[in-house]
């Protein structure tokens, strides 16, 4: 061969040819691996050797470098029980290199001719675990491993319920033998014997009456036999029965005891009765049981005689004309209304930042202001509900609705509630969601030890004090009254010596208008009806708070309202709360629609003061009332008072009779209060 002298061109033969195709044809393809994705690629284009190419499976770039000619020898021999070689690897690196040449040749851009998916890390060929292979083998062996295990279940629940069903009760394969007694057989042989036979599957012909016929087969499965004589079934009819003698007997299965059979409790006792057996009668095994006696009328005690026409059935029983008397149980007590315990009705009040929520100024230009206004009016500006102890101040004799005089100039609240509290002997008490304004505790007592000064009864002070001490719940022959610790109790206590003064026509000490709306007797009505009628206003062109619309709808009707903030925190209706009235006919029909929502009531306490609560509450509300003379009807009173109420707490119950006025003293929820006349009426008639 000769060599061209521009040295692009080789001779053969006379002919030249090209270096490139020179190149290529001496070229031998080999295969490279994807270090990123584990394919193996193989190389036909001599170009990209010894260059970086990408890989057509990954993008990854992967060097093209001929592996050395040691590497591409065949492997060594390795002697028997060498350890450092793995036969493992020496059949894969076999594999390998049997099957290197067989890879698709596909050309391509980069001068790739396949690849494969698997990786070669344990050198199988390229699709013997290829991801697609194992995805399918691994469904295929999930699709057989689902299939068998349905099939399992179907086959198990067709046991169960092959099983469960399909089960013959003990009653069926046990062999009964009935023993007789035919005491009228014309022959006398004395017994009738009925024998059962065992069919091919060994249950007992017995038909559906229990008695020897058929069985299900159709076939002839018992022998009966009479006075000696034997009745066979047709052969015919029993190909697979083997039949025997009646006078050889039949080894039946042993059945557990009769009397070990628990019974079911809805079944009928069977009577024992005779077969029917031609020419004998039915045997009724009572027939001669004796009746047992029974004692006549004439068995009644003399004093028991009169009463036996009612007992006899002998015609229309002569109507009583006397009239039943009356008793409690037609008297119909209402109940009180029922407390709303719905939970998702129920706000959750907003606990009290007192220094914040009283920090606002304030000024006024009136120089007085009636109490109770003044209290809804500061608490319309800082939102804090602020509660009345209404029945401290009527006791201490100041009124709800005096006129309480303002400092002129720029106030905090905190400085004008400490102000209008100090001016009343008051304090304010901080509770968790609301302020109480009350008489403080020196005001209190001595408002308390006035009214609880006994020396005004003169020789009836022991008989009073210890009437006063059994209402109270104190021992009735202490000398002293007992006042309770709580200022709850000492109320309560000065209450009851103003309701005692009233009943024995002592003078009292607090005024008949202050006390009548705690106090009163069962012939003065103490009920608080529901505010009808009224000026209502104009209609409000803008939002408008509850306090402020409380305020000013009871002083357009000459009165001062009383919220009770317990009642109205608890179902939303705090004193900021803005809503847009509907002006109505009158102001009791407005009101009603503003509270209807929450639900509170606005009532009518007296003529110059509203108070604004639940009906519950209203209803369970207590007060102090004494009865007009008892006299005869006395202890039937008592007792029909303690049988309504019985159940009750001390804090919503209490009685005492005073013998000195023939009057009883209670306290009692004003739903009961109000029906007293009801009852004291029944039983006067009684």
């Amino acid at each position: 061969m000769e060599e061209c002298p521009w040295g692009s061109r080789s001779w053969d033969c006379g002919r030249f040819i090209p270096v490139q195709e020179h190149i290529q044809l001496s070229f031998e393809p080999f295969s490279v691996q994807c270090l990123t994705c584990g394919s193996r690629l193989r190389v036909t284009d001599p170009a990209i050797v010894g260059t970086i190419a990408a890989c057509p499976k990954c993008a990854s770039m992967v060097q093209i470098e001929q592996e050395s000619a040691e590497a591409t020898a065949a492997p060594q021999q390795v002697a028997v029980g060498h350890s450092d070689v793995d036969s493992q690897a020496i059949t894969q690196g076999s594999i390998a290199a049997e099957q290197g040449d067989d890879l698709p040749e596909i050309t391509d851009a980069h001068g790739f001719s396949g690849d494969s998916s698997s990786p070669t890390d344990d050198g199988l060929p390229p699709d013997w675990q290829s991801a697609g292979t194992r995805r399918t083998r691994q469904v295929v062996l999930i699709s057989l491993l689902s299939v068998t295990g349905l099939i399992a279940a179907i086959v198990v629940f067709t046991w169960f319920v092959r099983s469960f069903g399909g089960g013959s009760t003990v009653a069926d394969r046990e062999t009964q033998v009935v023993d007789v007694d035919s005491g009228n057989a014309q022959d006398g042989a004395g017994t009738v014997e009925a024998q059962t036979d065992l069919n091919a599957n060994g249950d007992a012909g017995l038909n559906a009456n229990g008695d020897a016929g058929p069985n299900a087969n159709g076939d002839a499965g018992s022998e009966s036999a009479i006075d000696g004589a034997t009745t066979e079934s047709n052969p015919a009819e029993m190909d697979d029965v083997a039949t025997a003698e009646t006078s050889q007997d039949i080894a039946a299965p042993v059945a557990p005891p009769s009397d070990l059979i628990p019974q079911s409790p809805l079944d009928i006792p069977d009577v024992p009765t005779q077969p029917d057996v031609p020419g004998l009668m039915p045997v009724n095994p009572l027939a001669n049981e004796p009746e047992p006696e029974t004692g006549g009328m004439q068995a009644l005690p003399p004093e028991l005689e009169k009463y036996t026409r009612f007992l006899l059935d002998e015609g229309q029983v002569e109507e009583t004309t006397l009239p039943a008397p009356p008793s409690m149980q037609d008297i119909e007590i209402d109940a009180a209304a029922d407390q709303d315990f719905n939970s998702l009705g129920m706000a959750e009040p907003r606990e009290l930042n007192l220094k914040g929520d009283l920090a606002i100024r304030m000024a006024f230009a009136s120089d007085g202001y009636p109490l109770a206004d003044l209290i809804l009016l500061i608490s319309q500006a800082t939102g804090v509900p602020i509660q009345i102890d209404w029945v401290s101040f009527d006791l201490g004799g100041v009124p709800i609705d005096q006129q309480v005089t303002l400092v002129k100039g720029w106030k905090t609240a905190r400085e004008l509630l400490d102000l209008t509290a100090d001016s009343l002997d008051a304090e304010l008490r901080p509770e968790k969601t609301l302020l109480i304004l009350t008489l403080n505790d020196e005001s209190f007592q001595q408002t308390i030890g006035s009214l609880t000064d006994l020396g005004d009864f003169g020789a009836e002070k022991s008989s009073a004090t210890a009437v006063l001490n059994g209402f109270l719940g104190a021992n009735p022959e202490l000398a002293k009254l007992a006042l309770g610790e709580t200022r709850e109790q000492q109320q309560l206590a000065g209450l009851a010596v103003e309701g005692l003064r009233r009943m024995r026509g002592i003078p009292a000490k607090v005024p008949d208008v202050a006390l009548s709306r705690w106090a009163s007797g069962i012939e003065n009505s103490v009920e608080w009806p529901l505010v009808t009628g009224g000026v209502a206003g104009p209609q409000a062109d803008t939002p408008i708070t509850l306090a402020s619309l409380l305020r000013r709808t009871a002083r357009r009707n000459q009165s001062t309202c009383i919220v009770n903030w317990y009642d109205a925190q608890r179902r939303g209706a705090s004193p900021e709360l803005v809503m847009i009235p509907h002006a109505k006919e009158n102001a009791g029909a407005m009101l009603g629609d503003a509270l209807k929502k929450f639900p509170l009531q606005a009532r009518r306490v007296d003529a110059k003061h509203w108070w604004v609560g639940t009906e519950p509450t209203y209803d369970r509300l207590t007060a102090v009332v004494w009865t007009p003379p008892l006299g005869d009807s006395k202890d039937e009173f008592l007792k029909q008072i303690e049988t309504i109420m019985q159940g009750a707490s001390a804090e919503t119950y209490r009685a005492a009779y005073d013998p000195v006025s023939d009057r009883a003293l209670m306290l009692l929820p004003r739903f009961i209060v109000r029906q007293l006349p009801k009852i004291a009426s029944s039983i006067a008639a009684n």
